[in-house]
Protein backbone atom coordinates (compact mmCIF):
# COMPACT_ATOMS: atom_id res chain seq x y z
CA UNK A 1 0.00 0.00 0.00
CA UNK A 2 1.30 3.63 -0.66
CA UNK A 3 -0.57 6.71 -0.50
CA UNK A 4 0.95 10.09 -1.89
CA UNK A 5 0.01 13.90 -1.90
CA UNK A 6 1.44 15.49 -4.85
CA UNK A 7 1.30 19.46 -6.43
CA UNK A 8 3.44 21.06 -8.94
CA UNK A 9 3.54 24.78 -10.39
CA UNK A 10 4.57 26.13 -13.68
CA UNK A 11 6.86 28.65 -13.58
CA UNK A 12 5.90 30.87 -16.13
CA UNK A 13 2.86 33.02 -15.48
CA UNK A 14 1.23 32.85 -19.01
CA UNK A 15 -2.52 33.02 -19.19
CA UNK A 16 -4.09 31.23 -20.09
CA UNK A 17 -1.69 28.51 -19.66
CA UNK A 18 -3.04 27.07 -16.14
CA UNK A 19 -0.26 27.90 -13.33
CA UNK A 20 -0.81 24.54 -11.41
CA UNK A 21 0.57 21.32 -13.08
CA UNK A 22 -0.36 19.21 -10.25
CA UNK A 23 -2.57 18.59 -7.80
CA UNK A 24 -3.34 14.69 -6.92
CA UNK A 25 -3.63 12.75 -4.58
CA UNK A 26 -2.96 8.52 -5.61
CA UNK A 27 -3.61 5.41 -3.42
CA UNK A 28 -1.28 1.86 -5.03
CA UNK A 29 -2.75 -1.22 -4.09
CA UNK A 30 -0.36 -4.10 -4.76
CA UNK A 31 -1.73 -7.58 -4.59
CA UNK A 32 0.66 -10.77 -5.19
CA UNK A 33 -0.73 -14.15 -4.40
CA UNK A 34 1.67 -17.35 -5.25
CA UNK A 35 0.66 -20.83 -5.56
CA UNK A 36 2.95 -23.76 -5.70
CA UNK A 37 1.83 -25.58 -8.75
CA UNK A 38 4.23 -24.65 -11.72
CA UNK A 39 5.62 -21.82 -9.32
CA UNK A 40 1.90 -19.39 -10.28
CA UNK A 41 1.49 -16.25 -9.35
CA UNK A 42 -1.45 -13.45 -9.63
CA UNK A 43 -0.36 -9.82 -9.81
CA UNK A 44 -2.16 -6.80 -9.61
CA UNK A 45 -1.12 -2.98 -9.18
CA UNK A 46 -3.98 -0.60 -8.92
CA UNK A 47 -3.66 3.32 -8.63
CA UNK A 48 -6.91 5.13 -7.57
CA UNK A 49 -6.19 8.67 -8.02
CA UNK A 50 -7.92 11.83 -7.72
CA UNK A 51 -6.26 15.10 -10.21
CA UNK A 52 -7.58 17.99 -10.08
CA UNK A 53 -6.11 19.10 -13.34
CA UNK A 54 -6.63 15.45 -15.19
CA UNK A 55 -9.68 14.10 -16.42
CA UNK A 56 -11.79 12.34 -14.00
CA UNK A 57 -14.93 11.97 -15.60
CA UNK A 58 -14.20 7.96 -16.52
CA UNK A 59 -11.67 5.47 -16.93
CA UNK A 60 -9.17 5.13 -20.03
CA UNK A 61 -6.78 2.46 -19.05
CA UNK A 62 -4.93 3.26 -22.34
CA UNK A 63 -4.15 6.71 -21.26
CA UNK A 64 -4.28 6.02 -17.59
CA UNK A 65 -6.50 8.69 -17.15
CA UNK A 66 -9.40 8.64 -14.68
CA UNK A 67 -9.95 7.63 -11.30
CA UNK A 68 -8.47 4.36 -12.04
CA UNK A 69 -5.18 3.37 -13.44
CA UNK A 70 -4.38 -0.54 -13.81
CA UNK A 71 -0.44 -0.99 -13.48
CA UNK A 72 -0.58 -4.35 -13.63
CA UNK A 73 -3.43 -7.37 -13.54
CA UNK A 74 -0.95 -10.93 -15.07
CA UNK A 75 -1.08 -14.03 -14.22
CA UNK A 76 2.77 -15.31 -14.24
CA UNK A 77 3.76 -19.55 -14.42
CA UNK A 78 6.52 -22.15 -14.95
CA UNK A 79 5.99 -24.91 -16.30
CA UNK A 80 9.52 -26.42 -16.75
CA UNK A 81 12.58 -24.49 -14.64
CA UNK A 82 13.60 -23.03 -18.44
CA UNK A 83 10.54 -21.43 -19.13
CA UNK A 84 8.84 -18.68 -17.58
CA UNK A 85 5.35 -17.57 -18.80
CA UNK A 86 3.81 -14.22 -18.06
CA UNK A 87 -0.04 -13.20 -19.05
CA UNK A 88 -1.87 -9.66 -19.38
CA UNK A 89 -1.24 -5.82 -18.09
CA UNK A 90 2.73 -6.02 -17.36
CA UNK A 91 5.37 -3.33 -17.66
CA UNK A 92 8.35 -4.29 -19.18
CA UNK A 93 12.08 -2.95 -19.75
CA UNK A 94 14.89 -3.55 -21.30
CA UNK A 95 17.69 -1.67 -23.12
CA UNK A 96 21.34 -0.15 -21.53
CA UNK A 97 20.39 3.58 -21.55
CA UNK A 98 19.51 5.69 -18.88
CA UNK A 99 16.63 8.16 -19.72
CA UNK A 100 17.28 7.12 -23.55
CA UNK A 101 15.47 4.55 -25.11
CA UNK A 102 16.43 2.93 -28.55
CA UNK A 103 15.06 -0.66 -28.27
CA UNK A 104 12.94 -0.25 -25.49
CA UNK A 105 9.68 0.04 -27.13
CA UNK A 106 7.20 -0.56 -24.73
CA UNK A 107 4.64 2.31 -23.64
CA UNK A 108 6.63 5.33 -22.04
CA UNK A 109 4.03 8.19 -20.12
CA UNK A 110 5.75 11.21 -21.06
CA UNK A 111 3.46 13.58 -19.71
CA UNK A 112 3.80 12.12 -16.80
CA UNK A 113 7.51 12.25 -16.51
CA UNK A 114 7.48 15.98 -17.65
CA UNK A 115 5.05 17.12 -14.84
CA UNK A 116 7.01 15.80 -12.36
CA UNK A 117 5.37 12.21 -11.12
CA UNK A 118 7.30 9.45 -9.83
CA UNK A 119 10.09 8.35 -12.51
CA UNK A 120 8.18 4.52 -11.87
CA UNK A 121 5.40 6.07 -14.11
CA UNK A 122 7.74 6.62 -16.92
CA UNK A 123 7.11 3.07 -18.07
CA UNK A 124 3.86 2.33 -18.88
CA UNK A 125 1.86 -0.90 -18.78
CA UNK A 126 0.86 -3.05 -21.88
CA UNK A 127 -1.28 -5.92 -22.13
CA UNK A 128 1.36 -8.30 -23.72
CA UNK A 129 2.06 -11.97 -23.49
CA UNK A 130 5.33 -12.54 -22.55
CA UNK A 131 7.90 -15.89 -23.11
CA UNK A 132 11.21 -15.97 -21.24
CA UNK A 133 13.46 -19.25 -22.24
CA UNK A 134 16.68 -19.64 -20.58
CA UNK A 135 19.47 -22.14 -21.35
CA UNK A 136 22.79 -21.60 -18.99
CA UNK A 137 24.22 -17.89 -19.74
CA UNK A 138 21.90 -18.00 -22.82
CA UNK A 139 18.27 -16.25 -22.68
CA UNK A 140 15.32 -15.74 -25.00
CA UNK A 141 12.51 -13.18 -24.42
CA UNK A 142 9.80 -12.61 -26.55
CA UNK A 143 6.77 -9.94 -25.85
CA UNK A 144 3.72 -10.18 -27.89
CA UNK A 145 0.94 -7.43 -27.87
CA UNK A 146 -2.00 -8.33 -29.64
CA UNK A 147 -3.16 -4.93 -29.86
CA UNK A 148 -1.21 -1.68 -29.95
CA UNK A 149 0.09 -0.02 -27.09
CA UNK A 150 1.27 3.87 -27.99
CA UNK A 151 3.08 5.85 -25.29
CA UNK A 152 1.18 7.74 -23.10
CA UNK A 153 2.33 10.55 -25.60
CA UNK A 154 1.72 14.24 -24.80
CA UNK A 155 -1.85 15.44 -25.80
CA UNK A 156 -1.70 19.15 -25.57
CA UNK A 157 -4.22 19.17 -22.34
CA UNK A 158 -1.84 20.01 -19.81
CA UNK A 159 1.64 20.51 -22.00
CA UNK A 160 2.64 23.05 -24.48
CA UNK A 161 3.95 21.33 -27.43
CA UNK A 162 5.28 21.85 -30.67
CA UNK A 163 2.67 19.96 -33.48
CA UNK A 164 4.95 20.43 -36.52
CA UNK A 165 3.57 23.93 -37.36
CA UNK A 166 3.54 26.12 -34.31
CA UNK A 167 3.71 26.15 -30.97
CA UNK A 168 0.37 24.92 -29.25
CA UNK A 169 -0.77 26.07 -25.79
CA UNK A 170 -2.18 24.01 -23.34
CA UNK A 171 -5.31 23.28 -23.13
CA UNK A 172 -5.27 22.46 -27.40
CA UNK A 173 -5.67 18.87 -27.42
CA UNK A 174 -4.12 16.31 -30.02
CA UNK A 175 -6.27 14.59 -32.83
CA UNK A 176 -4.80 11.15 -33.12
CA UNK A 177 -5.66 8.18 -34.99
CA UNK A 178 -4.14 4.81 -32.95
CA UNK A 179 -4.04 1.57 -34.50
CA UNK A 180 -6.77 -0.23 -32.55
CA UNK A 181 -7.74 -3.31 -34.58
CA UNK A 182 -6.99 -6.66 -32.57
CA UNK A 183 -4.35 -8.96 -34.30
CA UNK A 184 -4.47 -6.82 -36.96
CA UNK A 185 -2.16 -4.09 -35.12
CA UNK A 186 -0.41 -6.00 -33.11
CA UNK A 187 3.22 -5.82 -31.30
CA UNK A 188 5.84 -8.57 -31.63
CA UNK A 189 9.31 -7.66 -29.17
CA UNK A 190 11.99 -9.72 -28.86
CA UNK A 191 16.04 -9.65 -27.11
CA UNK A 192 18.24 -12.31 -27.33
CA UNK A 193 20.74 -11.89 -24.35
CA UNK A 194 23.92 -13.62 -23.51
CA UNK A 195 26.92 -13.21 -20.53
CA UNK A 196 29.85 -13.05 -22.40
CA UNK A 197 32.90 -13.10 -19.89
CA UNK A 198 31.73 -10.08 -17.60
CA UNK A 199 29.83 -8.50 -20.45
CA UNK A 200 26.39 -8.08 -21.30
CA UNK A 201 25.55 -8.96 -24.99
CA UNK A 202 22.29 -8.14 -26.80
CA UNK A 203 20.33 -8.65 -30.02
CA UNK A 204 16.71 -7.09 -30.45
CA UNK A 205 13.98 -6.94 -32.48
CA UNK A 206 10.64 -5.40 -32.80
CA UNK A 207 7.58 -5.16 -35.13
CA UNK A 208 4.62 -2.84 -34.86
CA UNK A 209 4.56 1.26 -35.04
CA UNK A 210 6.11 4.30 -34.38
CA UNK A 211 5.04 4.75 -30.24
CA UNK A 212 4.45 8.27 -30.20
CA UNK A 213 2.10 10.33 -33.20
CA UNK A 214 5.15 10.87 -35.26
CA UNK A 215 3.23 11.35 -38.83
CA UNK A 216 0.02 13.14 -40.08
CA UNK A 217 -2.79 12.33 -42.15
CA UNK A 218 -3.75 14.94 -43.80
CA UNK A 219 -7.07 13.92 -45.13
CA UNK A 220 -8.51 13.51 -41.54
CA UNK A 221 -5.80 16.14 -39.93
CA UNK A 222 -4.94 13.62 -37.59
CA UNK A 223 -1.79 12.35 -36.10
CA UNK A 224 -1.05 8.96 -36.65
CA UNK A 225 1.70 6.01 -35.99
CA UNK A 226 3.02 4.48 -38.78
CA UNK A 227 4.60 1.01 -39.50
CA UNK A 228 8.07 0.17 -37.70
CA UNK A 229 10.64 -2.32 -37.85
CA UNK A 230 13.26 -2.06 -35.21
CA UNK A 231 16.92 -4.11 -35.09
CA UNK A 232 19.59 -3.40 -32.92
CA UNK A 233 21.92 -4.45 -30.07
CA UNK A 234 23.64 -3.70 -27.13
CA UNK A 235 26.89 -4.40 -25.07
CA UNK A 236 26.94 -3.68 -21.11
CA UNK A 237 29.86 -4.63 -19.10
CA UNK A 238 32.91 -3.24 -16.42
CA UNK A 239 35.97 -1.66 -17.81
CA UNK A 240 38.71 -0.27 -15.81
CA UNK A 241 36.31 0.02 -13.01
CA UNK A 242 33.91 1.54 -15.02
CA UNK A 243 30.57 0.55 -16.56
CA UNK A 244 30.29 0.51 -20.06
CA UNK A 245 27.01 0.63 -22.36
CA UNK A 246 26.74 0.41 -26.15
CA UNK A 247 23.39 0.30 -28.03
CA UNK A 248 22.67 0.91 -31.03
CA UNK A 249 19.26 0.36 -33.31
CA UNK A 250 17.90 0.62 -37.15
CA UNK A 251 14.22 2.37 -37.58
CA UNK A 252 13.16 1.28 -40.66
CA UNK A 253 9.89 3.26 -41.41
CA UNK A 254 8.21 0.52 -43.29
CA UNK A 255 5.34 3.54 -44.57
CA UNK A 256 8.30 5.68 -46.22
CA UNK A 257 10.72 3.06 -47.37
CA UNK A 258 12.54 5.52 -49.62
CA UNK A 259 12.14 8.98 -47.75
CA UNK A 260 9.99 10.93 -49.92
CA UNK A 261 6.56 11.44 -47.66
CA UNK A 262 6.40 14.43 -46.00
CA UNK A 263 3.42 12.93 -43.60
CA UNK A 264 5.76 9.78 -42.92
CA UNK A 265 9.00 10.23 -40.29
CA UNK A 266 12.69 8.55 -42.43
CA UNK A 267 13.68 5.74 -41.18
CA UNK A 268 16.35 6.31 -38.80
CA UNK A 269 20.16 5.16 -37.26
CA UNK A 270 19.98 5.29 -33.45
CA UNK A 271 23.18 4.74 -31.00
CA UNK A 272 24.39 5.59 -27.76
CA UNK A 273 27.69 5.11 -25.80
CA UNK A 274 27.33 5.22 -22.28
CA UNK A 275 29.45 5.68 -18.56
CA UNK A 276 29.29 5.26 -15.16
CA UNK A 277 31.55 4.88 -11.92
CA UNK A 278 30.93 5.50 -8.44
CA UNK A 279 33.25 7.55 -6.29
CA UNK A 280 32.95 5.79 -2.82
CA UNK A 281 29.80 5.15 -0.92
CA UNK A 282 27.75 8.23 -1.77
CA UNK A 283 28.73 9.88 -5.07
CA UNK A 284 27.67 8.45 -8.61
CA UNK A 285 28.58 9.90 -12.45
CA UNK A 286 27.56 8.78 -15.73
CA UNK A 287 27.73 10.39 -19.07
CA UNK A 288 25.73 9.30 -22.49
CA UNK A 289 26.66 10.36 -25.85
CA UNK A 290 23.03 9.83 -27.93
CA UNK A 291 22.46 10.00 -32.19
CA UNK A 292 19.80 9.77 -34.18
CA UNK A 293 20.51 9.78 -37.99
CA UNK A 294 17.97 10.96 -40.40
CA UNK A 295 18.14 8.58 -43.94
CA UNK A 296 17.39 9.88 -47.00
CA UNK A 297 17.98 13.42 -45.96
CA UNK A 298 18.57 14.97 -49.29
CA UNK A 299 14.63 13.30 -50.42
CA UNK A 300 13.49 14.31 -46.77
CA UNK A 301 14.61 17.77 -47.36
CA UNK A 302 12.95 18.00 -50.87
CA UNK A 303 9.61 16.62 -49.21
CA UNK A 304 9.29 19.27 -46.61
CA UNK A 305 7.02 22.34 -47.52
CA UNK A 306 9.10 25.77 -47.28
CA UNK A 307 7.04 26.75 -44.15
CA UNK A 308 8.22 23.47 -42.34
CA UNK A 309 10.57 22.93 -39.09
CA UNK A 310 12.90 20.87 -40.97
CA UNK A 311 15.36 18.54 -38.91
CA UNK A 312 18.92 18.31 -38.80
CA UNK A 313 20.34 14.93 -40.60
CA UNK A 314 22.51 14.41 -37.15
CA UNK A 315 20.69 14.93 -33.93
CA UNK A 316 22.70 14.53 -31.20
CA UNK A 317 22.25 14.58 -26.99
CA UNK A 318 25.07 14.69 -24.32
CA UNK A 319 23.85 13.33 -20.89
CA UNK A 320 24.87 13.98 -17.21
CA UNK A 321 23.64 11.90 -14.00
CA UNK A 322 25.57 13.19 -10.72
CA UNK A 323 23.72 11.22 -8.11
CA UNK A 324 23.98 11.58 -4.44
CA UNK A 325 23.04 8.58 -1.95
CA UNK A 326 23.54 9.50 2.01
CA UNK A 327 21.45 5.82 2.96
CA UNK A 328 22.12 6.43 6.39
CA UNK A 329 20.47 9.59 6.48
CA UNK A 330 17.89 8.25 4.14
CA UNK A 331 18.92 11.23 1.24
CA UNK A 332 19.44 10.64 -2.38
CA UNK A 333 19.77 13.49 -4.42
CA UNK A 334 20.30 13.66 -7.94
CA UNK A 335 20.27 16.19 -10.76
CA UNK A 336 20.15 14.85 -14.83
CA UNK A 337 21.05 16.44 -17.85
CA UNK A 338 20.32 16.70 -21.13
CA UNK A 339 21.89 19.00 -24.08
CA UNK A 340 21.64 18.86 -27.57
CA UNK A 341 23.99 20.71 -29.45
CA UNK A 342 22.46 20.32 -32.61
CA UNK A 343 19.48 21.22 -31.65
CA UNK A 344 20.29 24.19 -29.36
CA UNK A 345 18.28 23.01 -26.28
CA UNK A 346 18.60 21.53 -22.73
CA UNK A 347 16.86 19.54 -20.23
CA UNK A 348 17.66 20.11 -16.34
CA UNK A 349 16.09 17.62 -14.10
CA UNK A 350 16.63 17.59 -10.35
CA UNK A 351 15.29 15.18 -7.41
CA UNK A 352 15.47 15.19 -4.03
CA UNK A 353 14.51 12.08 -1.92
CA UNK A 354 14.38 12.33 1.95
CA UNK A 355 12.80 9.46 3.74
CA UNK A 356 11.36 10.49 7.05
CA UNK A 357 11.53 7.42 9.76
CA UNK A 358 10.56 3.86 8.24
CA UNK A 359 7.29 4.77 6.33
CA UNK A 360 7.39 8.31 5.36
CA UNK A 361 8.95 10.10 2.50
CA UNK A 362 9.25 13.92 0.94
CA UNK A 363 9.98 13.83 -2.91
CA UNK A 364 11.46 17.59 -4.49
CA UNK A 365 11.89 18.13 -8.14
CA UNK A 366 12.18 20.41 -10.41
CA UNK A 367 11.65 20.44 -14.43
CA UNK A 368 13.50 23.44 -16.50
CA UNK A 369 13.96 23.37 -20.09
CA UNK A 370 16.19 26.15 -22.30
CA UNK A 371 16.05 26.07 -25.93
CA UNK A 372 16.33 28.85 -29.02
CA UNK A 373 13.78 27.59 -30.96
CA UNK A 374 10.24 26.67 -29.58
CA UNK A 375 10.54 23.86 -32.22
CA UNK A 376 12.86 21.60 -30.97
CA UNK A 377 12.79 18.56 -28.82
CA UNK A 378 13.62 20.51 -25.20
CA UNK A 379 12.97 23.85 -26.58
CA UNK A 380 9.08 23.15 -27.32
CA UNK A 381 8.45 22.68 -23.13
CA UNK A 382 10.04 26.21 -22.04
CA UNK A 383 6.77 27.08 -21.42
CA UNK A 384 6.50 23.69 -18.90
CA UNK A 385 9.33 24.54 -16.78
CA UNK A 386 8.05 23.74 -13.53
CA UNK A 387 8.51 22.52 -9.57
CA UNK A 388 7.05 19.93 -7.67
CA UNK A 389 6.83 18.05 -3.90
CA UNK A 390 5.22 14.96 -2.45
CA UNK A 391 4.52 13.68 0.70
CA UNK A 392 4.87 9.38 0.38
CA UNK A 393 3.68 6.97 3.17
CA UNK A 394 4.26 3.42 2.18
CA UNK A 395 3.30 0.14 4.31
Amino acid sequence: LRLEGRAGSRLAKDPPIDQLTLGEARLQLHLEKHASAAELKFVTTTDFLYDSQGDTSGVDLQRGTGLIDLRQAYIGMKPVDAIALRLGRQITTWGTGDLLFINHLFPKEWQTFLLGRHVEYLKAPSDAARVDISAGKVSDNVVFSPQFDPDRFITGERLVYFNGTTLQDAGTPLDTDIPDELFSDMEVAGRLRAAVSSFEVALYGYNGFWKSPMGFDPMSSRATFPALTVLGGSLRGPILGTLLSLEGGYYSSNDDSDGTDPFVPNSEIRGLIGLERAFGAVFTMSVQGYLERLESYDDYLASQPATAAVRDENRVVVTARTSFDWSREQLRASVFMFYSPTDEDAYLRQTIHWGIGRFTAIDLGANLFFGRNNTTFFGQHQKNANVYGALRFTL
